[in-house]
């Protein structure tokens, strides 16, 4: 409603009672929104996928460490465990 009610002060927001709407906060946090909106339309997710990639690993990588670890003390090969 507010969004609506500043097209009656079109080319003067800033004294204006909605100049609060034109603060920096506001304009990152409709960014975000539009964003996220924009890629649900799409059907993807709106994280970035790098980062999403990159936490996967990271959680990942103790366990496949452990893992090199027990084999390194048995001596066996990637190949040879079935």
């Amino acid at each position: 409603m507010k969004l609506t009610g500043c097209l009656a002060f079109r080319g003067r927001l800033a004294s204006s009672p909605y100049s609060e709407l034109m603060s920096l906060t506001h304009w990152e946090k409709s960014t975000g929104e539009i964003i996220q909106q924009f890629y649900s339309l799409l059907g993807q997710s709106h994280n970035n996928l790098l980062g999403v990639a990159i936490a996967v690993g990271f959680e990942g990588l103790p366990t496949l460490l452990k893992l090199a670890n027990v084999m390194a003390t048995k001596k066996q090969e990637w190949h040879t465990m079935r």
